[in-house]
C-alpha cells in the first residue's frame, strides 16, 4: 500500500515537473527594430490555433516599470524565474505582447470547458518608442482581451483615463472593420446574457445591446497597485472617475473631459475596481520573497484578486458569439496588418501636421483634429482623382469616374477614422464636401465641353457653307463629307453640352440641305441645258449626226419650256427625279469611291478611241471628197 502510496506521489512529481517546462511565456506580438511597427509571432499564432473550445484572454496593460509581469506571476502561482520576465531597472523588460503558453482552465454553464488565458504587454510611456506604437500595443489588448486589468499604481489619474480612452476609440474602428459581423440586433431594451456564470460579481453590470454597439468588450479591472491611499474603495473611485462632470457653467475644457468619458460608456458599464496592498517594501527582492514574508493584507487581496478575475473570465465574443483561438488568430493577423499600415494619431504627429501647440490637446480634441484633417486628406485625395480626369467627359463616363473617386476617398477615410461615434458625423461632412467638390468639378466639365463642342460645331458649319460652293454638286458628296464631319463632332463633342450643340449642328445641316438642293436643282437645269446646246451645235458643225443633233435640240428646247408649262415644279417630277439619280450615278462612279481612277481610265480610253474614230471617218470624208473633185475636174 504505501508501494502505491510512494508511486501516485512520484507520479504527481513528475506530471508537475512536466507541466512547469512546458509552462512558459510565448511571444504573440514583437516590435520591428527600427520603426513603431508591430510583427506577429508564429509561435504565438500557433498557441492561439492549438486551443480548442471557447477562450478568454486576460490582458494586463498599464505603464511601465508598474509591476503588470509581477502580477501575472502571482496570478498564475509561478516564480518569476519560471514565469513572465520582471526587471528591477529603469527599462522596460517585456517587449510587445506575450501569452502563457498554458492556459487555466473554469466550467461554464453550458458544460463547456473555457480555457482562460493570461497575457502580459510591454508597458507604455516608456522611453525610445513612439506614442504609435503604445497606441497599437493598447488598442490590440483591448480587441483581444476578455478581462482587460488596466495596472495602475497609487491612484486613477485623468491621463490614465484619456490613454485608454484613446485605446478605446482606436480599437473600435479597427474592430467595427476587421470583426466579424454581429447578428441582428436584439430588441431595444433587452441585457446580453453573456453572463451564465452563477457567480456575479458586485458592481459588474452586464451591458446593453444597443449600448455596446459592434465592438463588444469584456470586463474591465482597474487594478490600483500600492494602493495606500484612505476613503473611497477602488470601485467607487473608477466609478467617480468614469461618471460625467459637473459643468453648469459649458465649460469647454470639462466638454471635452465628459466626451473622454462618454467614449468609453461601453467599458463603464462592464468596469469594475480592485485594490492591492504594497506587499513589501524591498520591492526589488519581491521575487525572491515567499508568502510568509509578504503583507498578510497583500497576500489576502491577491488570493481575493485570482478569484475576481476567474469569476470576470468569460468566453471572448466575436460578432456575438464565442471565440475560438483560430478566430482570435485570424482577427490578430488582420489587425496588424491594418494598424502597421494605418496612420495613428498622437501629440508628435499633430504637431508636426499642424505646427501648433498641441501639447495640452487632450485625447477627444487630439481625435477631433485629426479626424478632421483626415476629412481633408480624403476630399484631396477625391480632388486629386478627378484632376487626372481628361475633360470633357460624358454624364455616364463622368459619373463612373467620379464614384470610383468617391470610393478611394472613403476608403482612405474609413480605414483611418478613429472612434465609431464620430465617424458617422465626419463621413456625411466628408460626403457633403465630395458633392461640392463634384459641383465644381461638373462646372468645369460643362465649360470644357461648351468649349470643344463650339469649336468642331463651328468647323462643321463652315464645312457645310464650303459644300454649299462645290463646282460639280452631288447630294452624295455633300451628305457624305457632313455626316463625316459630324462624326468627328460626335468622337470629340463630350460631355453635357454635346445635345444642344448636336441639336444646332443637326438645323444647321438642314438648313443647309435645303439650300443646297435648291442650288443642285438649279445649277444640275443649267448644266443640262449647256450639254444640250453643247450636243446640238456639235452634232451640227463637228460631227455631222443628225438624230443626235435633233435630240439636242429638242432637249434644249424642253428644258427651257417645261418650267412655264405651268404643270407644277420640275424638280418634283419623276423623270427629274430619273435624272437626279442618274446624275448622281455619273458622280458616283467619278468621283464618289476609291476606285473612281479605272472609271476615269475608261473614259479617257474611250474618249481617245471615239476621237480616233472620228478623225479616221473625217480622213475617209476628205479622201472622198478630194476623189469626187479629181473625178469631176
Amino acid at each position: 500500500m504505501h508501494m502505491i502510496s510512494d508511486l501516485w506521489i512520484l507520479a504527481l512529481v513528475t506530471f508537475s515537473t512536466l507541466l512547469s517546462a512546458l509552462s512558459k511565456p510565448v511571444p504573440l506580438i514583437l516590435p520591428e527594430p527600427g520603426n513603431s511597427h508591430l510583427a506577429l509571432q508564429r509561435e504565438g499564432i500557433q498557441l492561439l490555433r492549438d486551443l480548442q473550445g471557447p477562450i478568454a484572454p486576460v490582458v494586463v496593460i498599464g505603464p511601465y516599470r508598474s509591476g503588470k509581469s509581477f502580477l501575472l506571476n502571482q496570478l498564475l502561482g509561478v516564480s518569476c524565474d519560471d514565469g513572465f520576465g520582471v526587471g528591477h531597472t529603469r527599462d522596460t523588460q517585456t517587449k510587445g505582447i506575450w501569452l502563457w503558453s498554458v492556459p487555466q482552465e473554469k466550467a461554464l454553464n453550458s458544460g463547456e470547458k473555457l480555457s482562460i488565458l493570461f497575457v502580459d504587454t510591454e508597458g507604455f510611456e516608456s522611453t525610445g518608442k513612439s506614442n504609435s506604437y503604445d497606441d497599437r500595443v493598447f488598442a490590440v489588448s483591448a480587441i483581444l482581451s476578455s478581462v482587460l486589468i488596466y495596472n495602475l499604481p497609487e491612484t486613477i489619474r485623468e491621463s490614465d483615463i484619456s490613454k485608454l480612452s484613446f485605446a478605446v476609440e482606436l480599437a473600435q474602428g479597427l474592430y467595427d472593420r476587421y470583426a466579424p459581423a454581429a447578428p441582428a440586433a436584439a430588441a431595444p431594451g433587452t441585457m446580453d446574457n453573456r453572463r451564465t456564470d452563477d457567480h456575479a460579481v458586485e458592481g459588474q453590470l452586464r451591458v446593453p445591446v444597443d449600448q455596446a454597439g459592434s465592438f463588444e468588450p469584456g470586463a474591465m479591472l482597474w487594478l490600483i497597485q500600492r494602493d495606500f491611499l484612505q476613503g473611497k474603495s477602488a470601485s467607487d473611485l473608477v466609478a467617480q472617475v468614469l461618471s460625467p462632470v459637473p459643468n453648469p457653467g459649458h465649460d469647454p475644457e470639462i466638454q471635452q473631459l465628459n466626451q473622454i468619458r462618454q467614449s468609453l460608456s461601453a467599458l463603464a458599464s462592464n468596469s469594475t475596481g480592485y485594490s492591492l496592498a504594497q506587499p513589501h517594501l524591498e520591492r526589488t527582492k519581491l521575487c525572491e520573497l515567499p508568502d510568509s514574508v509578504l503583507d498578510p493584507k497583500y497576500v489576502g487581496q491577491r488570493d481575493g484578486l485570482k478569484t475576481l478575475v476567474k469569476d470576470l473570465a468569460l468566453p471572448k465574443l466575436l460578432g456575438g458569439h464565442a471565440a475560438t483561438g483560430s478566430q482570435l488568430a485570424d482577427l490578430l493577423q488582420k489587425l496588424v496588418m491594418a494598424l502597421n499600415s494605418q496612420e495613428i494619431p498622437n501629440v508628435a504627429s499633430m504637431l508636426e501636421v499642424f505646427n501648433k501647440d498641441l501639447v495640452r490637446m487632450n485625447v477627444a480634441s487630439m481625435l477631433e483634429v485629426f479626424n478632421k484633417d483626415l476629412v481633408s486628406k480624403s476630399v484631396k485625395r477625391y480632388q486629386a482623382l478627378l484632376a487626372t480626369l481628361r475633360l470633357p467627359l460624358d454624364d455616364t463616363d463622368m459619373e463612373a469616374e467620379e464614384q470610383a473617386a468617391k470610393v478611394e476617398a472613403l476608403k482612405l477615410f474609413e480605414t483611418s477614422v478613429v472612434g465609431r461615434k464620430k465617424a458617422q458625423e465626419l463621413r456625411e461632412q466628408l460626403l457633403l464636401d465630395l458633392t461640392r467638390e463634384l459641383k465644381v468639378r461638373n462646372t468645369e466639365n460643362l465649360a470644357e465641353s461648351n468649349r470643344v463642342c463650339s469649336e468642331r460645331e463651328a468647323r462643321c458649319e463652315t464645312d457645310l457653307d464650303s459644300l454649299q460652293a462645290m463646282r460639280l454638286p452631288s447630294l452624295h458628296n455633300f451628305n457624305a463629307s457632313f455626316l463625316k464631319c459630324k462624326a468627328t463632332f460626335q468622337a470629340h463633342c463630350l460631355g453635357p453640352a454635346k445635345a444642344s450643340f448636336s441639336e444646332r449642328l443637326d438645323k444647321a445641316w438642314h438648313r443647309s440641305q435645303v439650300q443646297f438642293k435648291k442650288d443642285y436643282n438649279d445649277r444640275l437645269h443649267t448644266g443640262l441645258l449647256l450639254l444640250a446646246l453643247l450636243l446640238a451645235i456639235c452634232c451640227r458643225f463637228i460631227i455631222h449626226i443628225r438624230i443626235l443633233e435633233a435630240l439636242g435640240w429638242l432637249s434644249f428646247i424642253f428644258l427651257q419650256l417645261y418650267p412655264h408649262l405651268g404643270t407644277g415644279s420640275m424638280y418634283d417630277s419623276s423623270w427629274w427625279h430619273l435624272t437626279v439619280r442618274g446624275w448622281e450615278v455619273v458622280m458616283f462612279l467619278l468621283f464618289g469611291f476609291s476606285g473612281a481612277w479605272f472609271v476615269w481610265i475608261v473614259f479617257i480610253l474611250m474618249s481617245l478611241g471615239l476621237r480616233a474614230y472620228l478623225w479616221q471617218k473625217g480622213s475617209r470624208l476628205r479622201r472622198k471628197k478630194e476623189d469626187f473633185l479629181e473625178f469631176k475636174s
